[in-house]
């Protein structure tokens, strides 16, 4: 898995400013769940399964050198059908699947939780709110703006911010990154886009109940753009257009 075997080749001050960083989003994560919308997901098993299949798929990786790996991540999958929080929780359950197995040691759990999770899931996150804000709704928008380009960029993002990041630490030099591991890592932009954007589809048209960021009041039962966007007042009667689905 990604950036296992080098916790003890972290400097003391990234590694303190990073793992503090990320027990915090950690923490309000958990804090702010809403327990009672495992209701909505349609079937509880549904997210855990989903949480196991990205841990099974983490394990299926290849890499140059250790805590240099290159595998598909899910997260924007995740992201999109349970919210970013259910994300997180769904992801440490399959970090302890790994650390359970075998694969990876507990004090390594925050690292790959980092630039795994929450990274890609927050950039997958924000670029479903913008599209949201500045994108038609419709439903080749979600298909194709959302799932398929949004976590295809957030993806993108994470290799160039991982790099930087590794780079800056002095962890690996940034001409041995840039030739070696961050071609690579970008080339994982592609499929975990094609393969999310297909999925969502076809989860969209034939389970939207597993799709928490897919509403029809949004993206489908709207007179115009302009409907779909307005958000309503707080008296409302039941003919007037809703507002974008909350997450």
């Amino acid at each position: 898995m990604l950036l296992t075997g080098l916790s003890s080749q972290w400097p003391l001050g990234w590694a303190l400013g990073l793992q503090s960083l990320t027990g915090l989003i950690i923490i309000s994560s958990l804090w702010q769940l809403d327990w009672r919308r495992l209701q909505q997901f349609g079937d509880t098993s549904v997210w855990a399964g989903t949480s196991l299949a990205c841990a099974l798929l983490w394990h299926l990786s290849a890499g140059i050198e250790p805590g240099l790996n290159f595998h598909l991540f899910g997260t924007g999958l995740m992201t999109l059908m349970f919210g970013f929080r259910f994300m997180v929780l769904g992801g440490l359950l399959g970090l302890g699947f790994h650390v359970a197995g075998g694969w990876m040691n507990w004090t390594e759990i925050l690292w790959p939780a980092l630039f795994i999770l929450i990274i890609p899931g927050a950039l997958t996150h924000l670029c479903w709110r913008a599209s949201l804000i500045w994108l038609p709704p419709n439903f080749f928008v979600y298909s194709w703006g959302v799932s398929f380009a949004g976590v295809s960029l957030a993806i993108a993002a994470n290799s160039l911010i991982l790099t930087l990041v590794l780079s800056l630490s002095g962890l690996f030099e940034t001409n041995y990154l840039l030739h070696f591991f961050l071609p690579y890592s970008l080339m994982q932009v592609f499929p975990e886009g094609l393969i999310t954007g297909m999925l969502m589809t076809l989860l969209v048209l034939y389970q939207p109940t597993w799709v928490t960021t897919f509403h029809d009041r949004f993206y489908l039962s709207h007179q115009s753009p302009q409907d779909a966007h307005r958000r309503p007042r707080k008296r409302q009667t039941t003919d007037q257009p809703g507002g974008p689905p909350d997450d």
